[in-house]
């Protein structure tokens, strides 16, 4: 009965130590053009947009597969990789 609480108190921490502590700040309602989306190519450690079908995410939390020198896979048949 002793063990119970200490055991989900341990996960209890270990949940909060994992989360985040903040949350990147968020960009609605902005209208970008090619322009002015690639400031935002994750160079220098910045954040990492990425335009899909005119819908902008933001990658920046993956930063380790869209950041900048990342291998890509081409886009269309007629790209190289």
């Amino acid at each position: 009965m002793g063990l119970m609480p200490d055991i989900l108190e341990f996960l209890a921490t270990l949940l909060l130590e994992s989360m985040p502590r903040s949350h990147a700040p968020a960009l609605l309602f902005t209208t970008y053009t090619p322009r002015s989306l690639a400031k935002f190519s994750g160079n220098f450690g910045g954040r990492i947009l990425l335009a899909i079908s005119g819908t902008v995410f933001d990658v920046t939390a993956g930063r380790g597969f869209y950041g900048p020198g990342e291998y890509t896979l081409p886009l269309f048949p007629w790209e190289k990789a």
